[in-house]
């Protein structure tokens, strides 16, 4: 898992306990909403939204609520590893 931000120690701590999920964790400002978490899944994985890899919240909270959603993926990409690093 690469972490390219200062994260707070609740989501890091969640993050590095599912890191087998999540490919990278960052954090920045000039989104819609200002500053943003923003975690990119690793393949195979998803959101409740099937085929959506990428979680971008502005709150802890939210971006925690994001990741508990995440179930295995069979999209396309997933299945040809199509976009991933």
């Amino acid at each position: 898992m690469i972490v390219t931000a200062k994260i707070p120690k609740s989501l890091l701590a969640y993050c590095q306990k599912h890191e087998d999920k999540i490919l990278d964790v960052s954090a920045a400002d000039g989104y819609s909403e200002g500053y943003c978490y923003d975690i990119l899944l690793n393949r195979g994985w998803c959101t409740d939204e099937v085929g959506l890899h990428t979680i971008i919240e502005p709150t802890i909270k939210r971006t925690l609520e994001k990741l508990r959603s995440i179930e295995p993926c069979n999209c396309r990409d997933c299945k040809t590893g199509e976009g991933w690093k």
